[in-house]
């Protein structure tokens, strides 16, 4: 498994890489957006609402499906039962769990962007090397508190959605507006209780696991934008947007650009990489393709137009 990335103050950060203290967040704390600002609060967090639309004649019981039989009841022996246009909606809520929450990617913006709201600045990122030992160790000394469940990446999308289609585990949902993220999410659900509260604990071989990996030393260029200088990335995955980099060595690395914002690479070395192309980035690629495939005749002369002209002006 890639490495993921803690986003923390320094203090924390600190704490985490030298004496391996962690906390374990609960998802009902996350919901205080007052708290936490919209950045890192949501006070959605955990919930789903599942919907089925009915137009049926000759009705019973056992004709309505999941949703439908939780918002409406058709007595037993009742004949030529219709509804028309009716809309069924069920209203999920997760019970509260212990959460801990990484990013899958290393990007500066986005630990700035956690402390706009926050009380605590946001300026270190503690890289997790090995995060399936990691959580394994959290895991095996919080077991009489806490039962491991689950872990994973966030999917962004709505939390309002028709029976039929899959989804998720409502906790690992979260709206499209926080996909910059990328948050990777590990659960615990609580061991004899139903009120739990966030937890400290402190687990030495955590460190074995983790890495200081970047203090941000609010260095930005004339356009506002981190700078990031001589620093090696070596099997990471780096967002690239709204940050300048330079003299940096790329190796083995997932860069990946979205679209967001000013980049500047300046005398930067790339070796072995993969470059992944999301969100804005990635309709654009769509787009070329399908000028590519869907104009007749000429939308391959387009295309190579439009690369050719970047080979003119580079």
């Amino acid at each position: 498994m890639n490495p993921l990335y803690k986003y923390l103050p320094l203090e924390y950060a600190t704490c985490l890489v030298e004496s391996g203290k962690v906390k374990l967040g609960t998802l009902i704390d996350y919901q205080n957006e007052d708290q936490y600002g919209k950045d890192i609060g949501d006070k959605d967090e955990g919930s789903l609402t599942e919907w089925s639309r009915i137009s049926r004649k000759n009705l019973t019981q056992n004709d309505l499906n999941r949703i439908e039989r939780q918002t409406i009841r058709i007595a037993d022996g009742l004949k030529g039962v219709e509804l028309n246009d009716c809309l069924a909606a069920v209203a999920q809520k997760t019970k509260d769990l212990y959460i801990y929450s990484t990013s899958r990617v290393f990007n500066v913006e986005l630990m700035r962007r956690l402390s706009k709201e926050y009380e605590k600045k946001y300026n270190a990122c503690v890289k997790i090397n090995n995060p399936v030992s990691f959580l394994e160790s959290i895991s095996s000394v919080f077991k009489d508190k806490g039962k491991f469940e689950a872990h994973g990446l966030c999917c962004y999308m709505s939390r309002i959605k028709h029976h039929s289609k899959a989804s998720p585990h409502p906790v690992f949902i979260k709206d499209p507006h926080y996909q910059y993220q990328e948050e990777d999410r590990a659960i615990w659900s609580p061991i004899n209780s139903e009120k739990i509260h966030s937890e400290i604990l402190e687990i030495p071989e955590l460190k074995k696991y983790c890495e200081l990996f970047f203090v941000d030393k609010d260095e930005s260029t004339e356009d506002g934008i981190p700078s990031i200088k001589e620093k090696n990335f070596i099997n990471d995955v780096v967002k690239i947007d709204s940050s300048s980099y330079l003299s940096c060595v790329f190796k083995e690395t997932e860069i990946v650009f979205c679209a967001e914002g000013i980049i500047s690479l300046d005398s930067c070395e790339f070796h072995n990489c993969i470059w992944t192309f999301n969100e804005a980035a990635k309709r654009t690629l769509d787009f070329m393709k399908a000028i590519h495939n869907g104009i007749a005749g000429d939308g391959k002369i387009i295309v190579e137009n439009i690369f050719e002209s970047i080979r003119k002006n580079a």
